[in-house]
């Protein structure tokens, strides 16, 4: 990844984090895991505590995740839940967008986790792909 592009991710992750932060004094980053917390814009409206996390870590796809057990709800990052959220800033949702067409159409993950134990995966046929 060239500078640029990495500057923009940066700046990016940045500017979500400033534009929370004017809609939720209350929002928390914490730099060693990399998750921002803050209202959930589906479940915690008449709430006092903070269940929204949207993982802001550099070169990584910016995912959102509710840890309150009645919602769950969680993914990709992208201009709907940035709406939900408040930003409505053109430039922000315009890069959210890009950094989420960027990963959904690339990010493949062929490994499964249970407990403790590793499982790698076959690959997909061709086949299988274009049925589904």
């Amino acid at each position: 990844m060239n500078m640029k592009m990495m500057y923009m991710t940066k700046l990016l992750r940045d500017n979500i984090k400033e534009e929370i932060y004017k809609i939720d004094n209350k929002a928390k980053f914490r730099a060693s895991s990399g998750w921002l917390t803050t209202k959930c814009p589906y479940c915690d409206t008449n709430s006092k505590k903070s269940h929204f996390n949207i993982k802001l870590v550099d070169n990584e796809p910016i995912l959102f995740k509710c840890f309150r057990a009645t919602c769950g709800v969680g993914g990709m990052l992208n201009k709907k839940i940035l709406r939900k959220l408040g930003i409505n800033k053109m430039e922000i949702l315009d890069s959210v967008e890009n950094e989420y067409l960027k990963y959904s159409n690339f990010h493949k993950n062929n490994e499964y986790y249970e407990k403790e134990e590793n499982y790698k995966l076959g690959s997909i046929s061709s086949l299988t792909e274009e049925y589904f």
